[in-house]
């Protein structure tokens, strides 16, 4: 039989005798070195004693106590890991925060591909307002997490450059107004309009100056010396335009099938390709 013996002290397991010993709420802390590693369970353990013939019986005991906790803490962290979404990044991105929070906004699973220390492409789920035109909210989106995208001001630096209303918007990235050269962002939805995709072949905001120190006359000047065409002849076609041209601000000068671009400070050509490649 079981019998709660009185407080102060039971005697310790191993001893012989036909009882169950179990501590009062109010003992004293076991002494140094006793126990199974001090606390409350230890404590209570080392005043319990049970009879050689009724091992089953504390057994039982201790799972009818302990069970449905066990059973609860694992049935909570299954529902977890099977409620709780996906979220994948690939890469070291310069404002890890604000990428979570990006990720946190979707509704489903999501994942980034880190380029430049950016989001330089998402996919997920991510609300939109639908109240607005696709091309505004998609930029409302890209603006809101600014900086998990590596720009200061989306809505000043995205110009849009085409939209379709079944798939999303295009922006191509400009600084101070001026095109940065072959850097755009796509903004795709799904068929519930919400965000599905993002390809953010952007850059980092610059930070330059974009005033020019030569005119764009003297920009086709200088490919047309490189060419040896006279400075009054006429080539058609002949185009000079301010652009960003890898953190230099340049003229992409046309001239015939030749296309420049010459550094719009100095007049140096840094780059130049026929456009009978393409």
């Amino acid at each position: 039989m079981l019998k709660a013996l009185p407080h102060p002290q039971p005697p310790l397991p191993g001893g012989e005798g036909d009882y169950i010993y179990l501590a009062s709420t109010n003992l004293p802390p076991p002494a140094q070195g006793e126990g199974w590693g001090g606390g409350w369970f230890s404590h209570w353990m080392l005043h319990m004693r049970l009879s050689y013939r009724k091992p089953a019986l504390l057994t039982f005991a201790l799972l009818l106590v302990f069970a449905p906790v066990i059973m609860s803490a694992a049935l909570a962290r299954a529902d977890e890991a099977t409620a709780k979404p996906m979220r994948v990044i690939h890469g070291n991105p310069v404002d890890r925060r604000a990428v979570e929070a990006l990720l946190d906004e979707s509704v489903g699973d999501a994942e980034v591909k880190i380029g430049r220390g950016k989001v330089k492409e998402l996919k997920g789920k991510f609300r939109i307002d639908k109240n607005k035109p696709v091309e505004e909210a998609a930029l409302d989106f890209i603006d809101r997490h600014r900086n998990a995208f590596g720009l200061k001001d989306p809505k000043r630096e995205l110009k849009q450059s085409g939209t379709k209303a079944e798939y999303g918007a295009h922006y191509q990235q400009e600084y101070n107004g001026v095109p940065i050269w072959l850097h755009s962002m796509s903004v795709y939805l799904d068929k519930d309009h919400d965000v599905r995709e993002v390809i953010a072949n952007t850059v980092p905001t610059p930070d330059i100056d974009t005033t020019p120190l030569i005119t764009a006359e003297e920009a086709i000047d200088f490919a047309k010396a490189e060419l040896k065409i006279p400075p009054a002849a006429k080539v058609w076609p002949t185009s000079a335009e301010l652009n960003i041209y890898e953190d230099k601000l340049a003229y992409q000068v046309i001239i015939g099938e030749w296309r420049y671009f010459i550094d719009a400070k100095n007049g140096n050509i840094l780059y130049k390709d026929s456009l009978a490649n393409y």
